[in-house]
């Protein structure tokens, strides 16, 4: 998400966290769904060229995980 690329995905099956990540994700990620029926049969070349042409979310993750980590050890150890 961090990078920007897209995700082209599928049904993950019994993933206790799919229904959330699944309404979540447009917000941060060009994503699109792709069934398993077409992702076996290699038919992915529409679902590709969709994804590429989606707009890029209004959200962007933070990616200063690590900044905000070692100020907060450091906010505990001064």
């Amino acid at each position: 998400m961090a990078s920007g690329t897209p995700l082209l995905y599928t049904s993950r099956g019994r993933f206790i966290e799919y229904d959330l990540f699944v309404v979540e994700m447009p917000a941060v990620l060009r994503c699109r769904y792709l069934s398993q029926e077409d992702l076996l049969a290699g038919r992915w070349a529409d679902a590709v060229d969709a994804l590429l042409a989606q707009d890029a979310p209004r959200e962007r993750p933070r990616i200063d995980g690590a900044q905000i980590a070692a100020a907060a050890i450091v906010d505990l150890v001064s």
